[in-house]
């Protein structure tokens, strides 16, 4: 696993984690870290591949035209 895919693993395992504590019934704070590196792997990602962002890219662009 590289580097990006063990932050996003670290980040996913917080976000289950507090999912986990509120369907319990508890009131965990929001790990907005874990949030925040998501968005950090995904522009990582995006900077190394351009063709994963051009699609996105389409995805949002055709959206927005329905």
């Amino acid at each position: 696993m590289d580097k990006i895919g063990r932050l996003r693993c670290m980040a996913q395992e917080a976000l289950q984690e507090y999912q986990a504590a509120v369907s319990a019934g508890g009131e965990p704070s929001f790990p907005q870290w874990a949030d925040d590196l998501m968005a950090v792997c995904e522009m990582a990602e995006s900077a190394t591949s351009p063709t994963p962002r051009l699609t996105r890219a389409a995805e949002h662009y055709s959206l927005r035209l329905s």
